[in-house]
């Protein structure tokens, strides 16, 4: 009797499974869905660590050199870069190194007081000390160049105040509209400009101050157009 019950249940199972369709309508048109990419938290981090690195340069270039001078030079500009890299993954490693011993104090004020976790506490807070040393001096000698290269390339000049100019025949010859004679006040030993030197430069590329009543401009040596022994004699371009 249970025998036969169980056929007839094996039956009517057949029945139905010889009954489907051998394909489900419309599952083959079900549209291919786009993959998404899952970016690792190690990868976002460095990539923020980077992002850090970078408004630093940025902002330590241009508190010392003109955006028109790091847009001339190459060098400063691949030197910026390489800064950039080697001062992100300085900041990545310091946060990898205080994740870890914040891993490590929570694990400890679990209950794992062994010997073994406090000495590797004292190792990962040796390490950071030395990567943030490591990250102070990198910062000093980038702020040492930068400076360096400022100074260099810069000079203090005054306006030469120059009286009417007129041709042998009496014509008078109006000031130049771009070009004005200056004193250099100093300049790096390492110039061509020497101190004390008159020069052609060009009007509008320096920076303007005044000091006891007299107008003084920091210029830098690009803007130099040629050096002169006396107004409208030209000796040496630059």
């Amino acid at each position: 009797m249970k025998d036969n019950s169980k056929d007839k249940f094996r039956d009517s199972i057949g029945d139905l499974l010889s009954e489907l369709p051998d394909e489900v309508p419309g599952l083959s048109e079900t549209p291919e869905l786009p993959k998404v990419r899952v970016e690792s938290t190690q990868g976002v981090a460095l990539t923020r660590a980077k992002g850090k690195a970078k408004k630093v340069m940025s902002s330590l270039l241009k508190f010392y050199l003109s955006e028109e001078i790091i847009a001339e030079h190459e060098y400063i500009q691949a030197k910026s870069q390489l800064d950039e890299y080697a001062l992100g993954m300085l900041i990545r490693q310091m946060e990898n190194s205080e994740i870890a011993i914040s891993t490590l104090m929570d694990t400890i004020n679990e209950g794992d007081v062994s010997p073994r976790m406090f000495e590797v506490l004292s190792d990962l807070q040796r390490t950071l000390l030395d990567i943030i040393k490591s990250q102070t001096m990198y910062m000093v000698a980038i702020e040492e160049n930068a400076k360096k290269t400022s100074k260099n390339n810069y000079l203090l000049t005054q306006e030469v105040i120059q009286g009417e100019r007129r041709t042998d025949s009496g014509l008078f010859i109006p000031e130049e509209k771009y070009n004005r004679v200056a004193l250099v006040i100093e300049a790096a030993d390492d110039l061509e400009v020497k101190k004390g030197d008159k020069i052609v430069k060009t009007i509008g590329k320096g920076t303007e101050y005044t000091f006891d009543g007299e107008k003084f401009e920091i210029l830098h040596i690009n803007h130099v157009l040629a050096v002169i022994e006396e107004y409208g004699t030209e000796t040496t371009s630059t």
